[in-house]
């Protein structure tokens, strides 16, 4: 069909309508790409794919495909050697449990969804990947003790060898020989490192690394000499713990590479689910009847058979039509006023 004939029809609002009833924007974005299909076998295929979707809303009204994202290009680039993200790798888990998630749902009803099973069964069940990437990783993308036994021991470390420092710091405070040096009790930090506010007039009593000054310059911030190899085992630790996350989300990426293909083929194959979910949807609240084809007979002219139908952008308040053409109605003249329907029934 021509594109100007898809305009005159309204056929993109039509897809809008339809496109409300998808969860996630891929397929949004694939049924704003519909476009009429002429292939016998591929329009009972899809009409089928619609029939079962509906029948099984009507057992399980809320099903959902679930939380699923375009994950293809982060997985390939990860097949390619890139170290993704936390939140990547938590988002990448999420779509992978939906799509094993909707592969036993169906499998379940498989024998009352064949049309549907036989889509659904070709996804892949990488659970254990998703377990595995996702592992020790919070819901805001931050890498938790949990992510490794290394990880949670350098952590340990780090939290004692960082009490150590500022009980020292404090006790240096407190004491007769820093009281009187300082211009605050409290301990800071500059430049990642621990450090003491000094009186600007008495930092040559104090031996030490000046990290910053304050902006009135009354105030510097020293690391006393006494203070640098503790600081310094605190920085080594942090720099463990950062190579550990590294390498643990080297691996991860590394095993989610490996899965590229499967990966495209699972979203693929969402994204075609979701669209008979949407159309269900869109039907059931259109109190739409699914189309009937017949295989013509060799020799014989087509026939069209509507029967009460509506025009799908009119809601209920459109008036019913029934049409019947073929055989030796071939040509249909139409005429009356304005404003008599005339576009309404041509539109339908």
């Amino acid at each position: 069909m021509d594109t100007k004939s898809l305009e005159l029809l309204e056929f993109d609002h039509v897809k809008a309508q339809v496109a409300q009833y998808a969860s996630f924007e891929l397929g949004r974005r694939a049924i704003a790409d519909l476009q009429p299909l002429t292939d016998y076998n591929l329009i009972q295929e899809r009409l089928a794919e619609c029939a079962e979707a509906r029948r099984l809303l009507s057992v399980l009204p809320d099903f959902t495909i679930g939380a699923v994202t375009d994950i293809r290009p982060a997985v390939s680039l990860a097949a390619q050697g890139r170290v993704l993200e936390p939140w990547e790798l938590l988002e990448i888990a999420t779509t992978l449990q939906s799509v094993a998630a909707t592969r036993h749902r169906i499998e379940q009803m498989r024998e009352e969804l064949p049309q549907l099973w036989s889509i659904a069964e070709t996804l892949s069940d990488l659970t254990a990947l998703a377990l595995e990437i996702s592992r020790g990783i919070g819901p805001s993308g931050e890498i938790l003790d949990t992510a490794s036994p290394r990880l949670r021991d350098i952590r340990r470390e780090m939290v004692d060898q960082r009490r150590d420092l500022i009980t020292r710091l404090e006790q240096f405070i407190a004491s007769p020989e820093g009281h009187h040096l300082v211009s605050d009790t409290v301990v800071t930090q500059r430049e990642g490192r621990y450090v003491i506010p000094i009186k600007s007039e008495l930092r040559r009593e104090l031996q030490g690394i000046v990290h910053d000054v304050s902006n009135s310059g009354a105030t510097v911030f020293i690391e006393p000499w006494i203070m640098i190899e503790p600081g310094n085992a605190l920085r080594e630790l942090e720099l463990e713990e950062r190579t550990e996350i590294e390498r643990l989300l080297r691996e991860r990426s590394k095993a989610l590479g490996m899965h590229r293909e499967e990966v495209a083929h699972d979203i693929e194959v969402m994204t075609r689910l979701e669209v008979a979910i949407a159309k269900a949807r869109y039907a059931h609240e259109a109190k739409a009847t699914e189309a009937k084809l017949i295989t013509q007979q060799t020799g014989s002219l087509p026939i069209l058979d509507i029967r009460n139908a509506r025009h799908p952008l009119l809601g209920p308040v459109a008036v019913p039509l029934s049409l019947k053409m073929g055989n030796d109605l071939t040509v249909l003249v139409v005429t009356g006023p304005n404003t008599g329907g005339k576009t309404v029934l041509l539109k339908t």
